[in-house]
Formats: structure tokens, sequence, C-alpha cells
């Protein structure tokens, strides 16, 4: 039986009403909540977007500027003419309900997306050669939206854009912040400026350089500033994973934890921890395999239900996908976390590993060209970090327990400059300390 889509022609009416009586100010307010997509009626839509253009031209909304800007596009015969309009205009007795008539528009929204992409969804499922993991991650772009509010904004207004852009400059110089969610190292912030929103930036190193318990560190950095923050590990299992945390938080050696053979005041050490990592907003997944459809289904449910703000995964060639070659299903994955970077308004940060190439070369510090089966990600990537450690290629062994020095390389910053920090890092509890800064 066929049913009609979810909406409210009152709930529409009262939003268009209450503009016409309320102006821009009110505008301001329910345009921060729908866009003229969201209405259900198109008759709705066509005056919402007027009312849109008139704010665009600094003009007053009210019944007669609605009204003649219709007109002289010849549109107003087909939204129902003046008296329509006037019939909108009065509908409502006040414009402090506002907001709320919004939700509700945005709502049946929400749910008409949900059924578009459902009934998509339950097509290509009946589809034999369309792969089911082909389908999820159709209806997961699909519903994204819903959960993170990305098509509100369908485009933005240069003024718009430019007052938002100033008020951030502004916030951040009476704040002394940098633009993004701080590293940690303010070495590696001055050059980086931090993890900015929609970014994707690629960590790269050689085995056994250090790079998973950087990102472990980085994870841990930014839930203590309170930033919601996703560690997503696809190469260890979460008790691994928490191991790694309790030794970077306490201090002890990472073997004798695993080994359980810690002394009273290292057990006394981990308690104290686990209340401190408590307050962390600092969440774990682990499983394998994992597809960018699991990763962003995890970030979907994450963020409805406790917020986002960085996601950190470990690591890029271990995440399931299907191409023609290699080259292609890397290509494949660095532009769906791209996507969620984007769509999640989230800094992601992904580790990748290396090709042997650096390993030829004098100069064995890593450059782009050395990701392995690098071509899109080189291009997908805002920031690409790479870690390098020389007693890593010594005659000699490393004690684990000795703090060593590791080179933090910025090979490339679409938003900002390049260079090279150099940290302290000791290798048996996976912490890193600043050291010094020299440029690249």
């Amino acid at each position: 039986m066929n049913k009609v889509p979810p909406h409210s022609i009152e709930a529409e009416m009262s939003v268009i009403g209450a503009t016409l009586v309320g102006g821009s100010r009110i505008f301001n307010l329910v345009s921060s909540i729908i866009s003229e997509t969201d209405f259900y009626r198109l008759a709705h839509s066509q005056i919402y977007t007027c009312m849109q253009e008139l704010v665009k031209a600094n003009s007053a909304i009210d019944i007669v500027t609605v009204t003649s800007w219709l007109q002289e596009r010849s549109v107003l015969d087909s939204v129902g003419g003046i008296a329509y309009i006037m019939q909108v205009g009065e509908f409502v007795p006040t414009t402090s309900n506002a907001e709320h008539y919004a939700r509700i528009v945005r709502d049946h929204s929400n749910r008409r997306l949900i059924i578009t992409q459902a009934m998509e969804a339950i097509d290509s499922a009946y589809d034999h050669e369309c792969e089911s993991t082909t389908v999820i991650d159709a209806f997961i772009s699909g519903v994204t939206p819903v959960v993170t509010g990305s098509d509100s904004h369908p485009y933005t207004h240069i003024d718009d854009a430019v007052q938002e852009a100033i008020e951030d400059i502004d916030e951040r110089q009476v704040n002394q912040t940098i633009s993004g969610i701080s590293s940690g190292w303010k070495s590696i912030d001055d050059v980086v400026g931090g993890w900015r929103k929609g970014e994707l930036i690629v960590l790269g190193a050689r085995p056994s350089m250090g790079k998973s318990a950087y990102a472990l560190a980085i994870t841990r950095n930014s839930a203590r500033q309170g930033k919601v923050s996703l560690f997503i590990s696809i190469e260890m299992s979460a008790m691994m994973t928490t191991h790694r945390l309790l030794s970077l938080e306490t201090g002890i050696d990472l073997k004798r934890m695993q080994n359980s053979v810690l002394n009273a005041q290292e057990k006394h050490l981990v308690r104290g921890a686990r209340a401190t990592l408590f307050d962390y907003p600092l969440y774990i997944s682990s499983s394998n395999p994992m597809s960018i459809a699991d990763i962003k289904s995890k970030c979907i449910k994450l963020k409805h239900k406790e917020g986002l703000d960085l996601i950190v995964i470990d690591y890029l060639q271990m995440i399931e996908t299907k191409g023609y070659n290699r080259v292609q299903e890397v290509g494949q994955l660095s532009r769906g976390l791209k996507q969620i970077a984007r769509e999640m308004n989230v800094p992601v940060i992904v580790l990748s590993s290396l090709s042997r190439a650096s390993e030829k070369r004098d100069d064995k510090r890593p450059v782009m060209s050395d990701l392995r089966e690098s071509g899109d990600i080189e291009s997908d990537a805002d920031v690409g970090l790479f870690l390098y450690r020389s007693s890593y290629y010594a005659s000699q062994s490393i004690d684990p327990d000795q703090p060593d020095e590791i080179e933090v390389i910025v090979r490339k910053n679409r938003n900002g400059p390049i260079g090279s920090v150099t940290l302290e890092y000791i290798p048996s509890v996976g912490q890193f300390h600043e050291l010094s800064y020299g440029g690249l």
C-alpha cells in the first residue's frame, strides 16, 4: 500500500509565517536547522529560497518584500499568489516557537531521506551483481546527513563565510589557541597548526619506528583536552591497546604490564591511571576485518551518542576493500576516509605502512612517495607526517628503556608550512616528550 511521505504542512507554514513576522532575526535562527531542501511542499521551498536571497541582499523580510521578489521572477502565482503569502503570514500569532517548528520540519525531512535510502538499499540488495558491502556502504553514506546535519547548508554565501572566518580568527587571537586540536606538543603545533576539522592526516613510518605508540599518544592527548576521541585499531586487540594506554599513562614498562609482573607500587599506579582515564572521553574500537562502511558506522553511532572530535585509525592497509588491484583498493580507502573526515567534520588521522624505497637511499628519511600503494593517498591527504629514528638503522642494539630521538617530519601540509620536529621517545612506555625544533 502506498503511503504518504512524512511531512507537516502546518509546521512548514509556521516556520515561514514566523519568519515573515520576525524577519531576518528569525530566519537566522531557523536557517541553522533547516534548508530549502527540507520542505515537503514545493511552494514553501520556493518562499524559503526567496527569504534566503533577501537576507543575502541585506533586504528586509516581510510580506511586501517576499511578494515583490517572487513576482519579479514570475513564481508568485505558482506558490499560491499574494493571498497565500498573507495566509501564511497570519498562520502563527508569535515567533517564539520558530525553532521548534523548524525542528519538526527537519525531522520529517530526515524521515523522508531514510525512507528513500532504505528503498534504494532494498532494490540494490535484490541485485545479485551488487555486493552486500557496497549496499551497506551506500546506505550509510546516504543517511549520514541525518546524524551529522551535513546537508543543512548545501552552500554558503561568501559574506557569511568571511564573517565566520573573522570571528574564528578573533576568538583564537583572544584565547591564544591554534586552529585545530592540539597534538600535545607545542613544537608540532607550531608547524601543523593542530588537527583541523575535515582534514585527512596520514602518518607513515617503517615497522617498529613507533607509529602506533605515537598515534595512541595523539589520541590520549586529544582526550585530555576534553575532545571526544576514537582510536580504531585493526591490528591490535582492545586489550593490547589498553595495555599500551596504561603504560603511556603510568610510565610502567609495557612488557611488565603484558607479563603481569607488577609490584604493589605499580599496581597502585595502574589503579590511579584507571581513575584518570575514566575522565577522558576516549573510546577504543578493535576488530578485524573492518571496512570503510564499518568505520563510518562506528563513527556515526559515537557521534550521535557522545559527539566526536577526532578519529585515529591504525592502519590504512589493513582496512578491508575490493578492487581490481591494490593501488586501486588503497585509493578507494583514502577517498573513503577523506569523505568521513568531511562528513563528520572532524580530523581523521590514519596510519600507513611504507614501501622499502627509503631503505635503498642514503638518506632514509621517508618522503610522500614512500607511502605504500601511494598514488591517491598523496593527493587525498591534507597533511603527511612521517616518523624517522636514525637509531633504527644503527648497527648496535637499541635499549627500549633509554630515551631515543625521533623525528616527526611534515612532508605535506595543505594549509600550512612543512618542517621537522625532534621529540624524545621512550619505546618501553610509548611516551614522547619535547626536545627541539628546526626547519626541514
